[in-house]
């Protein structure tokens, strides 16, 4: 186990955590589970190109350097599952676990609120896995959010009081840390199968929306390739790409 712990810089500001860990790479070497945390980011990365907005010193901010080289590149959805099961584990210790869900491929909901969101950028040599630059944004005491963000949620809204960063952060590395040990030691088929338990929506009927198009189906899995498989009222099962459609809640 690499013990992430042992490995945080601490930041009092930064741009985005994601954009400081990919400029310290360029650097020098940069120990495998180094841990960047902010309390406050200026420019937070999302998912394109959103920006996060997250309150200074509220909430958690951070982003992990991994290299997960183990992986074969048609696996790295791998990498996805552990970090999202990592989070969703950490979140468990502060929430009812049935309130909580993966809403594909990486957005931490709290029912149909976010709570979470990460970001994983990969960098791939050749036919290799080199690095992961993984960011991860939890709202944890933050209670007043931006108009325009979708139907935002922190722990302290729903358990009605403050949670400690500091511990907050120890517990979210340590789930991190069992999860890539888990991922590293042949777990496929055990985060393969919670990934799916845990995914928002699994096995019941849903609307979503391609282009203008609104339709329903069933979310069945989701492949090697990290899409999801969506059953049709035809029975017809087709696989969609991040982006590719939009959950309609």
């Amino acid at each position: 186990m690499i013990k992430f712990q042992n490995r945080i810089i601490e930041l009092t500001s930064t741009d985005s955590t994601n954009s400081f860990a990919e400029r310290l790479l360029k650097e020098k070497e940069v120990r495998e589970g180094t841990i960047i945390w902010a309390h406050e980011q200026t420019a937070g990365k999302g998912q394109g190109e959103n920006v996060w907005l997250s309150e200074p010193g509220r909430n958690l901010t951070v982003t992990m350097i991994l290299y997960p080289r183990f992986l074969p590149v048609d696996r790295q959805f791998l990498l996805n599952k552990a970090i999202s099961l990592g989070v969703i584990d950490f979140v468990h210790t502060l929430l009812p676990p049935e309130s909580v869900k993966i809403k594909w491929p990486n957005d931490i909901c709290h029912h149909y609120s976010k709570l979470g969101g990460i970001l994983i950028s990969n960098i791939i040599t050749g036919n290799r896995f080199n690095t992961s630059v993984i960011g991860i944004g939890i709202n944890i005491n933050q209670t007043r959010f931006e108009p325009t963000l979708p139907n935002p949620v922190s722990v302290k809204q729903v358990i009605l009081q403050e949670t400690d960063p500091v511990h907050a952060l120890n517990v979210l590395i340590e789930m991190l840390d069992k999860r890539y040990d888990q991922l590293k030691n042949g777990g496929e088929n055990f985060l393969d199968l919670e990934y799916k338990n845990n995914l928002l929506g699994v096995n019941e009927k849903r609307s979503f929306k391609r282009d203008k198009e609104i339709f329903t189906g069933i979310i069945c899995d989701v492949d090697h390739y990290g899409r999801l498989i969506i059953e049709t009222p035809a029975k017809e099962q087709i696989a969609f790409s991040h982006g590719e459609i939009e959950f309609l809640f």
